[in-house]
């Protein structure tokens, strides 16, 4: 009876911990990469900080970053803390409880019997100690895989479209001439942000060598993205040799 009422206690605590560790490791995650873009992004513009004198600035980000991160550590040190300590107190009940019942003689076991009963305590208590930590640790680290299956969900990402389709496959010799078609174009990363491309409008004869020329941001990677249907149109249409490039494959589109 006694071993019942410990187990549940292991298990209650178990489950108790279990809930909030997972919270404060997805917290965990989300903190720590902040950090670390951080570090690279003024690493990389070491130079320019410099030279317009904003060091001090940089540093006080990246200080307030790094207090971000072990705000959710400091938690999860506290958690596990909580944790063995209530662990190891129903392991001291459990040794407690055998200590008491041999000092009292109930069912008239010798001194040696007694001390194997004891010694054998300490190491179930360690056992249901390391048991109860390693099922919660195997839980959290769970969270990778619950995410990666949160994301495969069809109702939570807008799939690719197909890769073939058997009824509007082009000619195996497309394209023969490489004539290209910008007809009102408009593109945005996702639902809800600006247009990256605008109303673009443009003809590219076959065989021509043109140029792109722009600033940082001005949509010279939009044009390949929007070409290769990464992303796919919120407007307009491109056409490669008078074939709606939207109506095609990605894979016949992509391996040409």
């Amino acid at each position: 009876l006694i071993v019942a009422v410990i187990m549940l206690g292991y298990w209650y605590f178990a489950a108790f911990y279990g809930v909030s560790a997972r919270e404060l490791k997805r917290l965990g995650k989300s903190d720590i990469e902040r950090p670390s873009i951080h570090f690279a992004e003024s690493l990389s513009g070491l130079s320019t900080i410099r030279a317009y004198g904003e060091v001090d600035r940089f540093l006080r980000e990246n200080e307030y970053f790094n207090d971000l991160e072990d705000r959710a550590l400091f938690l999860t040190v506290t958690n596990q803390r909580w944790l063995a300590i209530r662990l190891d107190f129903m392991g001291a009940i459990l040794i407690f409880t055998v200590a008491i019942m041999a000092v009292a003689d109930v069912g008239g076991v010798n001194p040696a019997q007694i001390g194997l009963v004891l010694v054998y305590c300490v190491s179930l208590t360690q056992t249901f100690s390391m048991v109860t930590r390693q099922s919660a640790e195997v839980e959290n680290n769970m969270n990778a895989v619950e995410r990666t299956v949160h994301y495969t969900r069809d109702d939570f990402i807008e799939q690719e479209p197909p890769h073939v389709i058997e009824d509007k496959r082009p000619p195996p010799e497309w394209p023969n001439n490489g004539a290209l078609q910008f007809r009102d174009v408009v593109m945005r990363y996702r639902p809800g942000l600006p247009p990256v491309l605008k109303g673009i409008t443009m003809e590219i004869k076959g065989g021509e060598k043109i140029g792109v020329v722009g600033r940082t941001g001005a949509g010279k990677s939009s044009l390949m993205i929007a070409l290769y249907r990464i992303v796919e149109l919120s407007g307009g249409s491109i056409c490669l040799d008078g074939i709606d490039i939207s109506t095609i494959g990605l894979r016949d589109l992509r391996s040409k």
